[in-house]
């Protein structure tokens, strides 16, 4: 049985699993075509957050991560 969706976290497990030319920084937050899953998403890893210094950075990257993975629960949740 495959999975429904795959979201991976961080340049190296979108490498992995998406392509060796991926980059999160520029394709974060995408759908991309896979035969791995119907939904096949990147975005950067949480543990990044730890590695900002400003506030205001790690508030504005907080609200990306959350809505990237709202856009794949959208997803699997269409009809």
């Amino acid at each position: 049985m495959s999975p429904a969706a795959l979201r991976a976290l961080g340049s190296t497990a979108a490498k992995a699993i998406i392509s060796p030319g991926f980059k999160v920084s520029v394709q974060r937050g995408q759908f991309v075509e896979s035969a791995l899953a119907p939904f096949v998403f990147a975005t950067f890893h949480p543990s990044a957050l730890l590695r900002l210094r400003a506030e205001e950075e790690k508030e504005a990257a907080f609200k990306q991560l959350v809505n990237d993975l709202k856009l794949v629960r959208k997803a699997l949740a269409r009809p």
